[in-house]
């Protein structure tokens, strides 16, 4: 719609030295109205979604410092009982789960980064278990950055459009992210319970995208793997 815009106020004032009424006056008045209002609806758009992202960051914030905090009440907890052996196995899990929030955090596309950060943080009616490997790199991949957040995105969203529940006993999915000769592999593992009627339309939806970028959903039925391609996404039962 801009260039739109754009090309209707060029032409009212082009004329305007030419046509000198006030049919060419109000004309070029609204022209100059319609892209002001245009500016001010992209301005408008463009606070809201800064607004999301803005609350999106601080729960992930919150939801992180909460998790910390019940870090260290656990460590406490072990000390006070000179459970220290358990206590060592616990700053291990923790250190371990540090590491991958780093590789979250270097990925090097913020977009995917937010995301993942966001699903890692959320505690609805699905829990997100995000591992990334620590040999992943997104610049070793033959599909793109923003290609590969759309994958992952819509494999989490399959997950999400079809798991039930009232969150008392939430769904966890494990979503582990590698790459081998330049391909994206995402595995995935789902406890919990999921609406099959639903839950078989994402798949639809999930291979269909995969397909257009050169890529397999290998669903554990005995479907052969491709022998090429540029993103595999394999359910695990």
């Amino acid at each position: 719609m801009a260039p739109l815009f754009l090309f209707w106020t060029a032409l009212c004032l082009v004329m305007l030295p030419f046509v000198a009424d006030l049919a060419s006056f109000g004309l070029a008045a609204s022209g100059l109205a319609a892209l002001a209002g245009y500016a001010w609806v992209s301005r408008r758009r463009r606070r809201l979604g800064e607004a999301e992202v803005d609350r999106t960051w601080l729960e992930v914030l919150n939801r992180t410092r909460h998790d910390w905090l019940n870090h260290l009440q656990v460590l406490s907890g072990y000390g006070k009982l000179h459970q220290y052996g358990k206590m060592e196995r616990y700053i291990q899990r923790v250190m371990e789960q540090a590491a991958c929030e780093s590789r979250l955090c270097h990925l090097g596309y913020p977009p995917l980064t937010r995301y993942l950060l966001a699903c890692a943080a959320e505690r609805g009616n699905m829990v997100v278990d995000v591992s990334v490997c620590a040999d992943f790199s997104l610049e070793r991949l033959t599909l793109s950055a923003a290609d590969v957040c759309r994958v992952v995105q819509a494999v989490v969203e399959t997950y999400r459009d079809a798991a039930t529940g009232d969150g008392a006993v939430p769904n966890t999915l494990t979503l582990i992210l590698e790459n081998g000769d330049g391909r994206l592999h995402v595995r995935t593992r789902f406890a919990g319970r999921l609406d099959e009627a639903a839950f078989r339309k994402g798949l639809q939806r999930l291979a269909r995208l995969l397909r257009a970028l050169d890529g397999v959903l290998v669903d554990g039925t005995g479907e052969k793997e491709a022998e090429r391609g540029k993103v595999r996404v394999s359910l695990v039962s």
